[in-house]
C-alpha cells in the first residue's frame, strides 16, 4: 500500500459491506455443483422435458436478477467518512443475451451458457447475423443502466469535497466474429474494441490519452491522486485461444 493514510479491508475480515447480492451467485452455484443435489437435478433433467425447461429458466432468471440488482445498488452505494473503493463486475452485454433495448426478457428456447464467439455461432452467416442483432438489443438496455447508475453515484456523493473517480471498462468486445481458434481467424478489432471511459470530478484529464489501454489505467489514477510515480506501460493487445490461454499473440498492429 501507497504511504496514503487509506486504510483498507479484506473482504472476508470486513464487518460492512456496500451491499449484498441476495441472488444466487457464481459461487454458490459451484458449490451446487460439488453436492448430489446437482446429480439428480440433471438426472432429473434429463427424463423430464418439463425439468428441464424449469432449469433453464431458472437459470436465466438468475442471471437476469444478478445484473439489475446491481445496477440497482449500484445508485444506493452507502457512504462513508473515509474514502473508500467500489468494484462492480456486471457480465453483460456479454452473452447470453437476454434483454430486449427496454430491458423485458426475451424468450429463450436453448440452454443457459456463457460461451461466446464460435461456441455459440459455430461460424455460421446467419448465427454471426442473430449474434450481432441480440448484442445491439442487449447493449442498448446494459447503456441505459449504466448511465443512470453514473448519474446516480455522483448526485450521491455531490455534496462531499472529495474527489470522485469513476472507470468504467470492458474486458473485451463483442464476439460476433471471434473464433478461438486463432487470432487470425477472428475479427479482432471487434473483440479488442472495449468501452474504456474515465470520470474525474476535478474534470482534469490532462494525463489522459486517446490510445490508453486499461494497463495503465490505475497507474494515472494514482500518479494524480495518491501521489505515485509509476512510469506508463506500453499499450499493447494481446490474443490468446480457448484452447492455448496462455499464448498470448500481440495483435497491437491490427488495431492500427
Amino acid at each position: 500500500m501507497l504511504p496514503s493514510g487509506y486504510e483498507y479491508t479484506e473482504a472476508l475480515s470486513s464487518k460492512q459491506s456496500i451491499f449484498v447480492n441476495n441472488y444466487r451467485n457464481e459461487f454458490i452455484n459451484q458449490i451446487v455443483k460439488m453436492t448430489p443435489v446437482n446429480y439428480v437435478y440433471d438426472s432429473l433433467a434429463k427424463h423430464s422435458r418439463f425439468v428441464e425447461e424449469r432449469k433453464r429458466d431458472a437459470a436465466y432468471d438468475d442471471h437476469r436478477d444478478r445484473i439489475n440488482y446491481s445496477f440497482n445498488k449500484l445508485g444506493e452505494t452507502k457512504h462513508y467518512e473515509s474514502p473508500y473503493f467500489v468494484m462492480a463486475h456486471i457480465v453483460s452485454p456479454h452473452p447470453p443475451f437476454i434483454f430486449t433495448p427496454d430491458g423485458r426478457m426475451k424468450d429463450i428456447k436453448t440452454g443457459f451458457t456463457f460461451g461466446d464467439g464460435t461456441h455459440i455461432t459455430q461460424g455460421s452467416p446467419d448465427k454471426v447475423a442473430e449474434y450481432k442483432e441480440d448484442y445491439i438489443d442487449q447493449i442498448q438496455y446494459i447503456n441505459s443502466r449504466v448511465l443512470k447508475a453514473i448519474d446516480s453515484i455522483i448526485a450521491h456523493a455531490g455534496g462531499s469535497n472529495r474527489s470522485i473517480v469513476i472507470v468504467l471498462q470492458s474486458d473485451h468486445g463483442p464476439g460476433s466474429e471471434l473464433h478461438w481458434g486463432g487470432a487470425e481467424r477472428t475479427n479482432v478489432r471487434e473483440r479488442m474494441s472495449i468501452l474504456n471511459a474515465y470520470y474525474f470530478s476535478d474534470k482534469d484529464y490532462q494525463q489522459l490519452y486517446n490510445t490508453i489501454t486499461p494497463v495503465n489505467s490505475f497507474r494515472v489514477i494514482l500518479n494524480k491522486y495518491f501521489g505515485a510515480n509509476y512510469s506508463l506501460l506500453e499499450d499493447s493487445s494481446y490474443f490468446s485461444g480457448w484452447g492455448t490461454p496462455f499464448d498470448f499473440v500481440d495483435v497491437t498492429d491490427k488495431l492500427k
